[in-house]
């Protein structure tokens, strides 16, 4: 990272952003295509600071088959505060924050799996009450668990974020 004052490792700080946010941005690649797409997420992280991603989605697709030859990916979930325009054009900046990882993106077959990981998506989505899933619903999505391998944070908001 080459503003290192912007950089962020605080745990405590880092779980807040991922509660807060509801959205990130997925990137794979495609032999030498690179795919990206936007996609809801559920997370856990440890009191150590280890992150745990779930994603869903529909139980086949481009995603699913790129994801089979190759389940490397990378991730970005931001929060745009605000611009700050300046008089001088490039010196415009911006409040934000941002988490940046990577990891490798695994499918989730059983169903008590995926049931578990569906649970953490929709509680995090916003969801209080209990988390029901037929079997034939849970065979017909497609689950994902993203093992974080690394991550960082990155902010232009001082310490109140």
């Amino acid at each position: 990272m080459r503003r290192s004052d912007r950089r962020v490792t605080d745990p405590a700080r880092l779980r807040a952003w991922l509660a807060r946010e509801n959205h990130l941005h997925l990137a794979m690649t495609d032999g030498d295509q690179p795919y990206l797409v936007c996609m809801n997420y559920g997370c856990e992280m440890t009191p150590e600071g280890k992150l745990t991603l779930y994603l869903h989605s529909a139980g086949q697709g481009h995603k699913l088959d790129i994801l089979a030859r190759n389940p490397r990916v990378c991730f970005e979930i931001s929060h745009l505060e605000r611009l700050l325009p300046s008089d001088i054009p490039c010196r415009w900046t911006a409040r934000y924050y941002s988490i940046v990882g990577s990891g490798e993106a695994v499918l989730l077959g059983d169903r008590q799996e995926k049931a578990r990981a569906l649970s953490v998506l929709l509680r995090h989505l916003g969801h209080t009450g209990d988390v029901r899933l037929e079997d034939a619903a849970l065979d017909q999505i497609a689950v994902l668990r993203v093992d974080v391998a690394q991550y960082e944070g990155k902010s232009n908001m001082g310490a109140e974020a």
